[in-house]
């Protein structure tokens, strides 16, 4: 149980991690939408925009929006380990045997996930990051009026 509460921390704060990065980008894409010589940052921007929300989608159902939505969308990893904990937290919370094999496949998906949030960080945010710095972005952009 304390295993599937840590994943379930783990998931979330990746997730709300990414989702500032991607705050960050749309700021930068409203900014930067109509200047041409930054045009290179931008289409780097909203490309990895859509990769953070491809990853994230893979993670939690964020088309969810009230309580009927759960039959409407399919539930992501992260409810997928809530289900299993759900099953656990009884009475008589034995581990079954096929509570330990679902843990161990809900782990094998979040490591492949894990393993590509660090590689977006490391390369792609990375490069982003560089091309910000080599196209001399100043950090405040004032529009003239």
């Amino acid at each position: 149980m304390e295993e599937i509460e840590a994943r379930i921390a783990e998931i979330h704060a990746s997730v709300n991690s990414t989702r500032k990065v991607k705050k960050q980008l749309e700021a930068h894409q409203e900014l930067f939408a109509s200047k041409a010589e930054w045009k290179e940052v931008a289409t780097a921007g909203k490309a990895l925009i859509k990769k953070l929300e491809s990853w994230e989608e893979n993670l939690v159902q964020t088309k969810q929006k009230n309580f009927q939505d759960v039959i409407n969308f399919p539930s992501k990893l992260n409810t997928e380990y809530f289900n299993v904990r759900s099953v656990l937290d009884v009475h008589d919370p034995r581990v079954t045997q096929g509570a330990k094999d679902r843990f161990a496949d809900l782990e094998k998906q979040w490591t492949v996930y894990k393993q590509e949030i660090q590689s977006l960080e490391d390369k792609e945010m990375k490069a982003y990051n560089d091309l910000f710095k080599q196209q001399n972005i100043p950090a405040l952009i004032v529009e003239k009026k």
